[in-house]
């Protein structure tokens, strides 16, 4: 059971890193995959163990759950990776040649952290306590 959970959720979750990386152009506001698919996949997780399970099931795995959150994480993501890019892009308008924003870069370090140290905890405790009954 849980091998196929983990399965589907590592399916979804290079799909949707391809999807964005290759097809949009867009790896996240650290401007890497490794990283992006590591947030992607976590929330996966994440919703596997936390999200009602919705829709067909596909070798015990409900996928449409998964799917969204996954899409909805790669998302957000991507717009912050927007974000950052246009700051790059006005701060060199502005003075090029000048050296990066540390704060800015200290902002997007501790989110990651935060969120990677949240999602790993809710992995965590979604696989100790079993899933209520709905």
């Amino acid at each position: 059971m849980y091998l196929g959970e983990i399965l589907g959720a590592l399916l979804i979750a290079l799909v949707i890193s391809a999807l964005f990386v290759h097809g949009f152009k867009r790896r996240g506001p650290w401007n890497s995959f490794t990283l992006f698919f590591l947030i992607i996949f976590l929330a996966v997780l994440v919703a596997l163990k936390w999200v009602p399970p919705r829709g067909p099931a596909l070798f015990g795995v409900y996928w449409i759950p998964l799917l969204v959150t996954g899409l909805i994480f790669a998302l957000v993501l991507a717009a912050a990776a927007l974000a950052t890019d246009k700051k790059e892009k006005e701060r060199e308008k502005l003075s090029p040649g000048s050296e990066a924003d540390v704060p800015a870069a200290r902002t997007l370090d501790v989110f990651f952290w935060t969120l990677l140290f949240m999602l790993i905890v809710l992995v965590v405790t979604g696989y100790i306590w079993p899933r209520p009954a709905y």
